[in-house]
């Protein structure tokens, strides 16, 4: 009996879920990541330098030794609970997120399937089609989720709750502050697409080489294994984060910026003219690698967090398909 289709709710619910266990696994990553990426050329940065004899530029010990104890303030100084801090506020915000974007992604694909074969630039025209439409009523939650992060080391009033901080998004630019970086995001829905896609690719061709592989020793095909699974999405991710990561610390530059004293506005950069001016300020504070300051957070982070998230996304929903299968097998057998 052939499986089940996949419905919009079926990956939606999926997702999400696999969201919650994949943020709450690695969240002390994301926030060290986040503090790292938002910050140019600070004091601190150029005091770490100073005290290592250095220019403080991207690359040098000195910069790799100030990420280091960036890490153990976060994980030592304050315990387990600061390495969680506003946890509750991102596993919601991302499961959201992912809830939108494979609900609507799917609904996309299986129009488009059911009129025409699909190949892999469709796939990614489709999945960035679903991601642009998710960011459009989600950044307003990622802009907040950033400001949150980031106010214990860049806030003049120390650490700020979602409420607090979007007061102080507003305040600071309007209702224009919550789209931040909308133009550099739109951008980066290549990120998840190129992911989504090159796994869904990668896990048809082993799937069809271990079910050759299966038959030519006489035995029934399985599908495939948990690690399996895991491995395919870690290396989907790592191709697709290491071709955007500049992107990605452009526009949690753009959203982690703050109005100072007599500075007019605040917010409203999501352009490309901005992306330029933030990428010359960091290569003219770190050098031009700095682009790719904070590059193996990152990595860390999103490998783990997509992968664990598509692993347990594609496990949850093949035990639904089985499940599925087996109650329309039962009701046959009864009839």
């Amino acid at each position: 009996m052939p499986a089940p289709a996949t419905t919009p709710l079926m990956d939606a619910t999926t997702a999400a879920l696999g969201s919650l266990a994949a943020d709450l696994a690695v969240y002390p990553i994301e926030l060290h990541k986040t503090r790292v990426q938002a910050q140019i050329g600070t004091p601190r940065r150029k005091a770490a330098a100073q005290r290592d004899g250095t220019d403080g530029t991207a690359g040098s010990e000195a910069e790799a030794r100030a990420q280091r104890r960036a890490a153990v303030r976060v994980y030592s100084l304050v315990g387990l609970l600061r390495m969680y801090e506003g946890v509750s506020w991102y596993v919601c915000k991302s499961a959201l997120q992912n809830f939108v974007y494979f609900f609507i992604r799917r609904w996309i694909t299986n129009l488009y399937v059911g009129r025409t074969r699909m190949g892999m630039f469709e796939s990614m025209a489709l999945s960035s089609a679903a991601g642009c439409i998710t960011l459009t009523g989600m950044l307003p939650f990622d802009v907040i989720d950033v400001r949150c992060k980031t106010s214990a080391i860049l806030g003049d009033d120390g650490r700020e709750g979602p409420l607090a901080a979007a007061r102080g998004i507003y305040k600071d630019g309007g209702l224009a502050a919550f789209w931040n970086g909308l133009g550099v995001a739109y951008v980066l829905t290549s990120n998840p697409a190129l992911t989504f896609t090159a796994f869904d690719k990668l896990k048809l061709l082993e799937q069809r080489r271990l079910v050759r592989s299966e038959r030519r020793q006489g035995r029934r095909p399985k599908a495939l294994g948990t690690l399996h699974t895991f491995a395919i999405a870690s290396a989907a991710k790592s191709v697709a984060t290491v071709l955007t990561y500049p992107l990605i610390r452009a526009k949690v530059i753009m959203q982690s910026r703050r109005k100072r004293g007599g500075e007019q506005g605040g917010g409203g950069s999501s352009g490309v003219m901005d992306l330029f001016v933030i990428w010359g300020e960091v290569m003219k504070a770190e050098g031009y690698l700095g682009v790719y300051d904070g590059l193996g957070a990152q990595l860390s982070k999103s490998v783990l967090s997509s992968a664990l998230l598509l692993m347990t996304k594609d496990q949850t929903e093949a035990a639904i398909i089985r499940a599925l299968r087996r109650l329309a097998e039962a009701k046959g057998g009864g009839g």
